[in-house]
């Protein structure tokens, strides 16, 4: 599940546009203030790739999202994996980061003890938000390693997507210990491949701020190979998601609570 990172200088790297310069973009407060928000282009530069921090020795990256816990004229401040871990980078612009630091680690480095972790082997917190109760919530990417081996020496996982919160403006996060998007199969599931589970996945809000969005990768392969899914999260009327109720979208593009194989 890790590549290495190579971004176009574009303005689409930026998840979460906003006017202002140098912080996470709040939400929108009302419908009024959805209305006046600016609508922002994404243009595809020509420019030749690079690769973000390459002279901090980095290599190896999550499969989906990068964060943006700063922007502005002089420092910008990225969250991603690199290794089995998740990790800032931050510097002045794209072409110059010049520090890298520990973020979360796997559960077999900081607690051996609970082999069950669903990130025991590897965590990957990437996209981020900030919601109206000033935290920042994210969702990330654990492995469990079962010996098996994928393609490129990369470790067979069973994913299973976390949830990681904020309280003090990206600084330090925390990580839930269990799965906040249900998977009717667990790490024990053979679907016949070196990988399985739900994982990669990104966040964000629709566009009145009652809900939160979720992309993801099922890995189960219960019929119809790998696929990208979607679920929902409620938002309180106090702005604060309830990821303690996942909403799965079915075939019929209607959200329910009900498990069930997605890939079918």
């Amino acid at each position: 599940m890790k590549k290495t990172l190579y971004i176009i200088l574009s303005s689409c790297l930026f998840i979460n546009c906003t006017s202002k310069e140098n912080e996470i973009p709040d939400t929108p407060k009302n419908s009024e203030q959805v209305k006046n928000t600016a609508n922002y282009a994404f243009n595809l530069a020509s420019e030749p790739e690079f690769q973000v921090g390459a002279n901090l020795g980095i290599n190896y990256f999550n499969d989906i999202t990068v964060g943006v816990l700063n922007y502005n004229s002089s420092n910008i401040k990225l969250i991603t994996s690199a290794g089995v871990e998740t990790i800032t980078i931050e510097g002045s612009d794209l072409k110059n980061m010049t520090s890298t630091s520990s973020l979360l680690k796997p559960s077999v480095v900081d607690n051996n003890t609970n082999k069950n972790a669903i990130d025991y082997n590897y965590i990957g917190l990437g996209q981020i938000i900030k919601a109206k109760d000033n935290k920042i919530y994210g969702l990330y990417h654990g492995e469990w390693h079962d010996g098996t081996i994928l393609p490129g020496n990369v470790p067979g996982f069973f994913a299973s997507i976390g949830l990681s919160i904020s309280n003090d403006g990206g600084k330090t996060f925390s990580k839930s210990s269990t799965a906040v998007i249900p998977n009717i199969y667990d790490k024990n599931y053979n679907n016949g491949y070196a990988d399985g589970g739900y994982g990669e996945p990104s966040l964000t809000f629709n566009s009145d701020s009652t809900a939160v969005y979720s992309y993801f990768v099922d890995h189960n392969r219960t019929g119809k190979g790998v696929n990208i899914c979607m679920a929902k999260f409620n938002v309180s009327s106090t702005g604060t998601p309830d990821f303690g109720n996942c909403f799965f979208l079915d075939e019929s593009n209607n959200f329910t609570q009900t498990l069930f194989a997605l890939n079918k």
